[in-house]
Parts: C-alpha cells; structure tokens; sequence
C-alpha cells in the first residue's frame, strides 16, 4: 500500500479523530511514512478531507491537537451563529435555532447539548462566570451549568437588551436598548446598580480591572466604577456607534460609523488620537496586533488597513478578502474565505510569508492561548496548538 493510499484509507475510516487517533495514527501510519519518505514541501502532503490538512498546518507554524465534528455524520448543519471558547468547554450556537451544544477544549469530546426554549428570539453570544454559562436573549437570562448541561429557571430581565453581557466580577453586565447600564448581581439574582445613557446601547462594555467602559449608539461614553457606584468620566465622540470598542493597553479604541476611529485615554477620557476617512465601513470590530502595537481594519469591499495602536497613522493598506483571525511574534494567521485558504502574514509590512489550502470554513476562532479551533461548513471540528519554537 502506498503512502497516498494509507492517508486515505486514514481519512475515510476514522469519521471521529483525536490526537491519540489523527497523530497517534501519526506515531503510527503517519508519522511512519513522514519518517520513511518526507515531502519536499510540507504543503504537498495530500489533502485527507480535513479542515486543514497537516502539512499546510506547519507551513502556519501549528500541528494538530484533535480533530472532532459537530453533530452526527448525517445530521444537517445548521450555520454556526455564535463559537465561543468558555474556560475547558467549547460552546456553539447554532443560525436560526434555540439549541446550544458544548464540547470539551482540550480533546474535542461531546460535553453536552440541548434547547433553551427560545426559537423566535435571537440567542446572543454566551459568556462564563465560575461553574455556569450564560446567554442572553432580548429578554431572558438562560442559565446551563457548565458541567452537566443542566438548566436553571430563565431570568425575566427588565431591561430589553441587543447585545451579550460581559462579566464584571459577580456581576454581569448588559447594556439596554433603552439606554441603561445595567449591572446583574450573579449572587442575588437582581439587578443592583444602573447607569443610564441617552441612547440605545448597541455594543457590549468593555472591562478592565475595576472600571467599567460603556458606549451608547449616539456615541456618548462612560467609565464607570461598579465598586464605588460612581461614575468616573464621560464624555462623547462625532457619530454613532454600533461596532463593540476593543482594549489596548491604556487604549480604548473606538469605531464611529461616520468613518472616526478614536484612540481614548482609559484614566483620563482624553483624545489621544484619531483617525479619520468617511468611506471606510468596517465588517467589525478593530483587530489589535499587540506584539507589534498595531491595529488591523477590516474594510468592505477594500480589504485591511494597518494604523498604529499608539498614534493612529496609517501605515499600510493591503487588498485582500482575507481576515485576521489570531496574530503572535509579528505575524498573524487570516482566513480567506473567498479562496478556502489561510494565509501567514508579517505585521506591519504586510508580506504573505505562507498561503495554503484549506477545506471551506465556517469559523476559525482563537482559542485564547494560542491554539484555533477551524470549525468546517461540513460540522468537522480541528484544534491546532502551535508549534514549539
């Protein structure tokens, strides 16, 4: 049998892998023939229906972990709306549905599964505070602990809400479509403290150490500090907002939709800096390089712009329908879905170190400590963790 051979024979009679199966198939069948004939080029290994195929996992600088699939072979799959990495659970909700799965982080095993009730509700991202995950929708507070799967009684909350929650010590933290900055005591069960704001809230606030950072969509803004129950600063930008502001370093930097990019001072709520161009309009929130203190835009219909997380300037703009997904030692790792490829870029010069093939995605999310999790429009599930240096 040759080589090629024994690789698919792999792929097609292994439906589920795990490391001790995908690459322990690797101390066995594969790691045999890599030892016995290796490839001139890591990218030539035959693709084996895999999100991503092993050798083009290299050439981005990772390996495969586990390899998994979300629901049954023959099950439909819906597309995924929301994947968030909670702590050692994987959590998936699912386009147009009430049904909420986990599986665990560190081998792809199913955890658990099931329906929360809300099919005409749109299910908001879940966050996880200790042992218990929670999702919101505009109105309800669902409960699953992480561990079992098991619910408790859904929460009425008294304050329509358009986005997730972040988690504030024992609090969790909505911001109202009524304008309200409402501050959920995971203890008691109640609301015990809000802050109220002109405008809608559109965005999830943002949080670092004891201060709180929330926005509304008229663009008017507030530090607060929920331990002293007292506002810190306020203050306002130009245009609306409606894309979730992101953190770097002392740095809050928020997106307007009339084209302003504001780089804010955490303590102070001074300008530090702003970028400015009227025809820019972001797919989402800004991308931050922290290793080389840059921050990537995603333009419609233009591709990336990379200004300076510290004064602004624009340093470089780069045609392309790849987006950036997770960044390290002045690199990061894009996905193209247009061409079903992930791309290996330098940051800020923008060169394309590596290019390879990969199966169509539906999803490729950092899981926090380096590793991705490549989620297949096909329900298949990969975690690479990236290689030693």
């Amino acid at each position: 049998m040759t080589r090629v051979t024994r690789l698919l024979a792999f792929a097609v009679l292994t439906p589920v892998f795990a490391v001790s199966s995908v690459l322990a198939g690797c101390s066995g069948s594969m790691q045999q023939a890599a030892k016995s004939s290796p490839p001139k080029n890591l990218a030539d290994i035959p693709v084996m229906g895999l999100p991503i195929e092993p050798g083009a996992a290299a050439d981005l600088g990772y390996s495969i972990n586990w390899v998994s699939r979300f629901g049954k072979p023959d099950e439909r799959i819906r597309p995924l709306r929301h994947v968030r990495v909670l702590g050692d659970l994987v959590v998936f909700l699912e386009e147009g549905s009430d049904k909420v799965t986990a599986y665990d982080a560190a081998t792809g095993a199913f955890r658990w599964s099931r329906h929360v009730g809300e099919r005409l509700q749109v299910l908001y991202a879940p966050v996880r505070s200790d042992d218990w995950v929670y999702i919101n929708t505009e109105s309800r507070l669902h409960r699953i602990n992480a561990k079992t799967g098991y619910e408790a009684e859904p929460i009425v909350l008294k304050t329509p809400v358009a986005a997730e929650a972040a988690v504030f010590e024992n609090f969790l933290v909505f911001g109202g479509l009524d304008g309200r900055v409402v501050f959920f005591n995971l203890r008691t069960g109640y609301a015990t403290w809000e802050y109220q704001l002109p405008k809608s809230i559109c965005t999830r606030p943002v949080v670092f150490a004891k201060s709180l950072f929330a926005v509304d969509s008229g663009g008017n803004y507030v530090m607060l500090s929920p331990d002293r129950r007292e506002l810190a600063w306020r203050s306002h930008t130009w245009g609306p907002v409606t894309i979730d502001p992101v953190l770097f370093k002392d740095t809050l930097i928020v997106p307007c939709m009339d084209g302003t990019l504001y780089g804010i001072h955490r303590s102070t709520g001074l300008d530090l800096w702003k970028y400015y161009d009227m025809q820019v309009q972001l797919e989402g929130p800004p991308f931050v390089v922290e290793s080389r203190s840059q921050i990537v835009l995603s333009v419609r219909d233009e591709g990336l712009r990379i200004l300076s997380a510290n004064s602004g300037q624009e340093a470089l703009r780069i045609k392309t329908t790849a987006r950036p997904v997770v960044s390290a030692d002045g690199k990061m790792v894009l996905l193209d879905k247009a061409t079903n490829e992930m791309v290996l870029m330098e940051v800020p010069g923008g060169r394309e170190i590596a290019r390879v093939p990969s199966m169509p995605l539906s999803k490729v999310v950092n899981m926090g400590d380096g590793s991705l999790l490549f989620v297949g429009v096909d329900g298949q599930l990969m975690r690479l963790t990236p290689n030693k240096k």
